[in-house]
């Protein structure tokens, strides 16, 4: 009987531990929908009118943070120039620091104070993490604040006679440029790339100073045309002579400017061995200030202190048209018949 009773209780408590571990089911319920308060229209303030993707709302806000002065449109694009330089230089900066091999501070011993429980290797970790975060917010600083950056009215050109500022500032691509990033002797040699450039000597000032003293290059010739006189550079280049003309300067008269530079539609200059041969010619006959060129002829003076006109020619053989000129003036002492020409473009001089 006793182990009767004992199977019947445990069938009994395993049939109720079935029951109690059976997933109850659940009647769905009928929710009550709660009353919800009826929403109230509010007047909405007037929607701002955008203009150039952004709201006039957006920018007085964000003028008057800035201090009550309304953002130009020259900020906005010097803003995005930093931009843009800033990305480029972050580059590089990458760039170098992959190559930078920082000095270990493992071996650094500092004396902490007992209180602050530190090691000598917390202590160097520390000193690493401090100066890693002195470093990144000054680069950040640098590269973010206005004040150290190049624009026009912050670049003076000293020394300039017929050269533009403008042109000058443009050639140098220092716009918007951080000024830790400018190297003065890059800068000179983009100057001196300009014909009417001798040389240029660049200063740099923080925060956001640039100074460059130009030495222009000077003219060697004055051209006569037709439609006006130039300066001549020493390449061939012409420059409309200024009111501050020099008054030495040798001169080429050319009407028609057949001496110039063929090929070059934009800007008519000088050819430079015609030039070089013209400054060659006085060279030899520092007397003659005025040489004409014609197609014909070539290059072609009066002789000084005489009627006589030569027909030079081109540049080849100087040494010995000199020389026959020279002969020619010796016989013109002596001779009862005086001639107009003397012609020395050939191996012996023609007396015409």
């Amino acid at each position: 009987m006793s182990f009767l009773a004992r199977t019947i209780f445990a069938r009994s408590n395993a049939t109720r531990s079935r029951k109690e571990q059976a997933p109850k089911t659940r009647t769905p319920k009928t929710r009550t929908a709660k009353a919800q308060p009826a929403k109230t229209t509010t007047p909405t303030a007037p929607t701002a009118k955008r203009r150039g993707g952004q709201s006039s709302l957006l920018l007085s806000n964000t003028a008057q943070l800035r201090g009550g002065e309304p953002s130009t449109q020259q900020d906005a694009q010097r803003r995005a120039k930093r931009r843009r330089q800033a990305v480029r230089q972050f580059r590089q900066v990458e760039a170098a620091l992959g190559r930078v091999q920082l000095p270990k501070l493992d071996k650094l011993r500092l004396q902490w104070p007992t209180r602050l429980a530190l090691s000598n290797w917390q202590a160097s970790k520390l000193l690493s993490l401090l100066l890693l975060s002195a470093i990144i917010g000054l680069l950040v600083w640098v590269h973010n604040d206005a004040q150290w950056f190049i624009y026009r009215e912050d670049v003076t050109f000293n020394q300039l006679t017929y050269v533009d500022g403008d042109e000058l500032y443009e050639q140098s691509a220092i716009d918007s440029w951080n000024i830790f990033w400018l190297s003065p002797s890059a800068i000179r040699q983009r100057l001196i790339a300009l014909p009417k450039v001798a040389d240029a000597q660049v200063t740099l000032q923080l925060p956001h100073r640039v100074v460059v003293d130009i030495q222009e290059e000077q003219p060697v010739a004055l051209w006569v045309t037709q439609d006006g006189n130039f300066w001549l550079l020493p390449d061939g280049t012409a420059l409309p002579e200024p009111e501050q003309g020099k008054v030495d300067l040798l001169q080429i008269i050319d009407p028609l400017r057949e001496a110039r530079t063929w090929g070059e539609p934009a800007q008519v200059n000088m050819d430079p061995a015609t030039l070089q041969s013209t400054l060659a010619v006085a060279t030899y006959m520092p007397a003659v200030d005025q040489i004409y060129f014609n197609k014909g002829y070539g290059l072609n003076f009066h002789l000084p202190d005489s009627s006589v006109w030569v027909y030079w020619g081109d540049g080849q053989n100087m040494e010995r048209k000199y020389t026959n000129i020279i002969a020619a003036e010796r016989h013109l002492r002596t001779a009862a018949i005086q001639p107009n020409i003397i012609d020395v473009r050939f191996d012996k001089p023609v007396l015409k």
